[in-house]
């Protein structure tokens, strides 16, 4: 697959939809026929310029299943920009029991700061994440 939109997402895709490879468009020369050897050999090429991108997006998926259903409402709200203190309020529990599960949910994803949430969840990428079921 040669793509102009290039994306840990897109190669994803791609891939489990079952293209043997996947490389950008401005790719020429060497890479290109190296790819065309490894998958005439029936092994995947990967630009590995998205290599490094598809495993961390699959490292942020993988996290993400580790989430509860009430860590990712968090997740989910504190990426819509709400604090700890409105998504208490929204979702009629404490700051504290919030608070715990923001931490947790952090634990779980190896991040420390909302700064890298925001960093994980658009330099990955990442698919949205499921509808607040209390909405």
């Amino acid at each position: 697959m040669f793509s102009g939109t290039v994306s840990a997402e897109l190669a994803s895709r791609c891939l489990a939809a079952g293209a043997m490879g996947f490389m950008r468009k401005s790719q020429s020369g060497e890479p290109v026929r190296e790819a065309i050897r490894q998958v005439a050999r029936g092994q995947q090429y990967i630009d590995p310029g998205v290599r490094g991108d598809i495993s961390r997006a699959s490292g942020y998926e993988d996290a993400l299943l580790k989430l509860s259903p009430r860590e990712m409402v968090v997740v989910r709200l504190l990426l819509s920009g709400q604090s700890v203190t409105d998504i208490a309020k929204r979702l009629n529990r404490s700051i504290k029991t919030v608070s715990t599960q923001k931490q947790t949910a952090y634990r779980k994803l190896q991040i420390e700061s909302d700064v890298e949430l925001f960093q994980l969840a658009c330099g990955l990428n990442a698919a949205p994440l499921p509808d607040d079921p209390q909405s």
